[in-house]
Order: structure tokens, then C-alpha cells, then sequence
């Protein structure tokens, strides 16, 4: 998963992710690093302004509203069925995607720097 490491919102997610997930499979680099560099380049997306959490599964990537509903199947239950935000139209689900990302500094904020993460985690955030 490649997050962007200076907001407020996704780090939060991350945490959120790693407390929940079903199963220790996701590995997450901040945008700002990089491999979070190296994997949008190789996806051909923007470097910066990149407005989009971006989810890499089965050889496929996922980004806006399809990347959150990867990821929530990857979570336990009751967190598991946010995934059926899948049934509302893709053009529904990212217009509320665009409007939060588009608004998630001024609304949740922002750090100064990418959080670093602890001993424990390292394995999980490769650089």
C-alpha cells in the first residue's frame, strides 16, 4: 500500500489497517519515500499531487474507492463489510473518495514528516 506518509488521515488508516487486518499481509511505503516513488513511477502515476491511496494485489493495483474496498476485505469483521461499498457505482464511491482526499489536510491535518515506525513494524514498511 502506498500512503501518502505526511497526512493525518491515511496514517491513521495505516494504524487502523495493522490493528484490524485479518492476516499480517500488507507492506506500506509513504509516497514521500522512494519506493513509494519507484512504485508510482512504475504505475505511471503523478509523483506529486497524487490524490490517491494506491493498494497492490495479485500482480494488480487499486486506487481511490476500489484500493478501500481491498483493503477492507483484507480486515476482520465487522470492518470486513465495509467492502460492500462495492455495490454502489465506482463513479459514486470516488466522488466521495476525491471530495475527502481533495480535503483531507484541511480537514484531519497533516504532519511535518513521515511517521517512523517502531522495531515491531520496520519488516513491514520497506524503504
Amino acid at each position: 500500500m502506498v500512503f501518502d506518509g505526511v497526512c493525518v488521515l491515511c496514517n491513521g488508516a495505516v494504524r487502523f489497517i495493522l490493528a484490524h487486518e485479518k492476516a499480517p499481509i500488507f507492506s506500506f511505503t509513504p509516497v514521500q519515500s522512494d519506493l513509494g516513488q519507484q512504485v508510482l513511477t512504475a504505475l505511471s502515476r503523478p509523483l506529486h499531487g497524487n490524490d490517491s491511496v494506491v493498494v497492490i494485489d495479485g500482480g494488480r493495483y487499486y486506487l481511490k474507492s476500489d484500493a478501500i474496498v481491498r483493503l477492507a476485505r483484507a480486515l476482520k469483521a465487522p470492518w470486513s463489510w465495509c467492502a460492500l461499498i462495492r455495490f454502489c457505482p465506482r463513479a459514486w464511491r470516488d466522488w466521495a473518495y476525491d471530495r475527502l482526499a481533495r480535503n483531507r489536510y484541511a480537514i484531519f491535518g497533516r504532519y511535518d514528516s513521515c511517521m517512523v515506525p517502531d522495531a515491531a513494524l520496520r519488516q513491514r514498511f520497506p524503504q
